[in-house]
């Protein structure tokens, strides 16, 4: 029987590493770094340590360390005789990094619940929130506190003379197109930097797993993964009760082709809503609901490493859109005949077919115009009216603070949104394992950033040049499917079979209080999700993160701490 949470004294830990102290350099970081030794080459400051390495590489290059670094990191300096701050993550943001400056002091942490306080309460941005309800993750340093920031990709901070200032250390706009010579030349570079992603996410880890599904991303890391960790164990989660769903069939072949060890999580066990959430999880976050899956994973894998294939379809060519996003990008260009050749070549070989004015409409004139609206160019839910949301919340005037790069055309703004919203945002609980994320490397981003979009998608086929990579790797039936085991079959089941959950987001629900929803309405949608009935299923799921937010932060009592912790605080003046 599931318990109901109490009121509970939460409060915030950060999850960077503790600081080191070295050559009066404090440093903070988390995750891993690919090239830190040839950053630091040459430095007259010994040692092979991580800290040690970032202390040698940050004395060379000083701030513009950050323009140089690859991995999947967060990372702080604090110089201690100049008093200046460092504040960095990985180029595509896969590593959050969130900030606060407030009274002459500077709070850092890779997650939300490390900064924030019970003043927070006051502090909430409900423009902002609203947005992460119909939206999800944003496109700004906004959160969901008008006071913290978080640095979007490609963007760092700098601080000195007690002054903050956010700079872009990276910007894909920068990336010149690449023609390579044959369609093998791509597929060949393509083999290449996934290996050697995989190859660098690996470094380090003595046990490492994989989570291995039958779809492609998965399928693409394995075999460089098991060329060099040979000790790799895959677990996958499997429905053979809900066959729709089950992609058992497809990694049984993966599994009985390579050899590997594999555990095998049934859905059922781990559905949604299995457990209450039993940690402060600073903001909003869709995995609140996920607690037991985390539990049962972390018993299974321990401290280990674990690779993941998630988002490969941010960039990897795959049609998220019954039209693609980039139709519209010759126009933008001044090549309106190419535009029209582009379309009515989609128009003859995608399937269902589409009436002209159809692809006209969706191909050209929406993403148009969300574009030059500066709203997210791919928003599959904007049509939708949902009853249980209140049509307008009033304004905050909270500035936006520094967004992505605004790109010339809407088909690689969507790249970018869409990146943005794969990244690893906000962690509300310690999972007891690192998740990295050998897909999401600044390389293989920029490359398939700057290759034609013919070598991604064409009407006959999404992913593209992954699924021409994979040939001989995987079988060709698992290669060139187009269906995968997805829908809301776990969701419905586990928020049916969670009474409990029901009478928690729907007694006198805070996201009401605020004007968000409407407490009735919100309710009967509540009831009618038991029964299959979700509509927008992931706005629905965020209003649910963020009700749990609201209720966790109405319970928020001041941090007891006899000084701030090192990790958490630092001075923004000169000593």
């Amino acid at each position: 029987m599931q318990q109901r949470p109490a009121t509970t004294h939460f409060s915030g830990e950060v999850d960077l590493a503790a600081a080191d102290r070295v050559h009066g350099l404090v440093i903070h970081h988390r995750g891993y770094f690919s090239n830190l030794a040839e950053l630091a080459a040459g430095s007259s400051i010994d040692g092979v340590s991580t800290s040690a390495l970032i202390a040698a590489a940050y004395r060379r290059w000083g701030r513009g360390l950050a323009a140089r670094l690859d991995g999947q990191y967060a990372l702080v300096v604090h110089d201690l005789e100049s008093a200046e701050v460092l504040l960095t993550h990985d180029a595509l943001g896969i590593v959050p990094l969130y900030w606060q400056m407030r009274g002459g002091r500077l709070k850092f942490a890779t997650r939300l619940s490390g900064i924030v306080d019970a003043d927070e309460r006051e502090d909430i941005c409900l423009s902002e929130v609203r947005r992460y309800i119909e939206e999800g993750t944003g496109t700004t340093a906004r959160t969901v506190y008008r006071s913290i920031r978080r640095l979007t990709p490609g963007s760092s901070v700098w601080i000195a003379g007690g002054a903050s200032t956010v700079f872009t250390s990276w910007d894909p706009r920068d990336v010149a197109p690449i023609a390579l010579a044959t369609s093998g030349d791509y597929i060949a570079h393509f083999k290449e930097l996934v290996a050697a992603a995989t190859r660098d996410a690996l470094a380090g880890s003595a046990s490492p797993w994989i989570a291995l599904s039958g779809g492609l991303d998965s399928n693409t890391l394995l075999p460089p993964a098991l060329q060099h960790a040979p000790s790799l164990t895959a677990y996958s989660i499997i429905s053979p009760q809900w066959r729709e769903a089950d992609e058992s069939p497809w990694i049984e072949r993966v599994v009985g082709r390579t050899g590997i060890p594999w555990h095998a999580i049934n859905a059922e066990d781990v559905l949604p809503f299995g457990d209450f959430p039993d940690a402060f999880c600073g903001g909003p976050d869709t995995a609140v609901i996920h607690r037991r899956f985390d539990r049962v994973l972390t018993g299974l894998i321990g401290g280990s490493v674990l690779l993941t294939g998630d988002g490969g379809d941010s960039f990897m060519g795959a049609q998220l859109a019954p039209v693609p996003m980039h139709l519209a990008d010759p126009l933008f260009c001044g090549r309106l005949r190419e535009t029209l050749s582009d379309v009515a070549r989609w128009r003859r070989g995608a399937l269902p077919h589409r009436s002209a004015a159809y692809w006209a409409v969706h191909g050209l004139v929406l993403p148009s115009v969300r574009h030059l609206a500066r709203r997210p160019v791919r928003a599959p839910h904007y049509h939708l009216r949902l009853d249980w949301l209140n049509p307008a919340t009033p304004g905050d005037g909270a500035a936006p603070g520094p967004g992505l790069p605004r790109c010339a055309t809407p088909g690689q703004q969507a790249i970018l949104d869409d990146l943005w919203r794969c990244a690893e945002d906000s962690q509300p609980y310690d999972k007891g394992y690192e998740s990295r994320h050998p897909l999401f490397t600044r390389a293989l981003f920029e490359f398939l950033w700057a290759i034609p979009w013919s070598q991604k998608l064409i009407p006959s086929c999404d992913r593209y040049l992954q699924r021409r990579a994979l040939k001989g790797l995987v079988d060709d039936e698992m290669r060139t499917r187009i269906s995968f085991g997805m829908g809301s079959r776990t969701f419905v089941e586990g928020l049916r079979r969670s009474p409990q959950w029901l009478d928690y987001l729907g007694e006198a629900p805070r996201a009401a209080e605020l004007g968000l929803i409407d407490a009735d309405k919100w309710r009967h949608a509540l009831r009618q999700a038991c029964v299959g009935q979700t509509r927008a299923e992931p706005l629905l799921v965020r209003t649910i993160a963020v009700e749990v937010w609201l209720r966790q932060l109405a319970e928020l009592r001041p941090m007891q701490r006899a000084a701030p912790l090192p990790a958490t605080a630092l001075s923004g003046q000169r000593a």
